[in-house]
């Protein structure tokens, strides 16, 4: 898997400052569908009874985040992020089901939507509160798929 995340670092580093040859193209493709069925399994193995799995893969990451919805507005930052969602501790309790505005701040710029609330759990006199992203263009969805692709290829490459 080390050389598997490895290689796929190298295609990314090299994707930022040139277009990748066709076959490098198809070769990122198949590394990032085995490292996909890889954390999967890795998630599969490790969940607790009563959990359910993911259907994205969620890092430990923290991006400053700006979420907007009714009733309340913060600029905070994630506690973990996804191609699906991130979670974010917010000062009170925003309400159940509720659609928010969201801007995702990171070095490749700001990555706009909409999101629902999920959850809310308190957490030493904050709310955890978790995202599920809607609404995102394609450009920025692929922008936080590499973010979150990025940090999982770290963890594993040490």
């Amino acid at each position: 898997m080390k050389q598997i995340a490895m290689r796929m670092k190298d295609l990314m580093a090299a994707s930022r400052v040139r277009q990748l040859a066709e076959d490098e193209l198809d070769e990122c493709e198949r590394l990032r569908r085995a490292l996909a069925d890889g954390y999967v399994l890795a998630q599969k193995l490790t969940l607790r009874p009563g959990q359910w799995q993911r259907r994205s893969r969620r890092v430990a990451y923290m991006l400053k985040v700006t979420v907007s919805g009714p009733g309340f507005g913060h600029k905070t930052a994630t506690m973990n992020l996804s191609s699906g969602g991130f979670a974010a501790l917010l000062p009170d309790e925003p309400a159940s089901k509720s659609r928010a505005d969201f801007a995702l701040h990171t070095r490749r710029g700001s990555l706009q939507g909409k999101a629902r609330i999920v959850s809310a759990m308190r957490r030493d006199g904050s709310w955890l509160t978790s995202f599920a992203i809607e609404e995102m263009n394609d450009g920025a969805r692929k922008a936080l798929e590499d973010i979150v692709l990025e940090q999982v290829l770290a963890t594993l490459t040490g």
